[in-house]
């Protein structure tokens, strides 16, 4: 089965860090996880939609 590449921008806090540092991999997704501030994450994805999820 192909699995599904994922982008996901986020600012790194203690919901997020289990994703961060794969110590929790989703089953069947490559995610590309990038954290950013909250003003950076939203103005790129509004502007240019540059991520799958924020």
């Amino acid at each position: 089965m192909t699995r599904l590449n994922l982008s996901l921008a986020c600012w790194g806090y203690d919901r997020t860090e289990a994703l961060l540092s794969q110590t929790v991999r989703p089953d069947g997704i490559d995610l590309n996880f990038q954290v950013l501030s909250v003003e950076e994450t939203f103005f790129r994805m509004l502007r240019n939609r540059e991520f799958d999820a924020a």
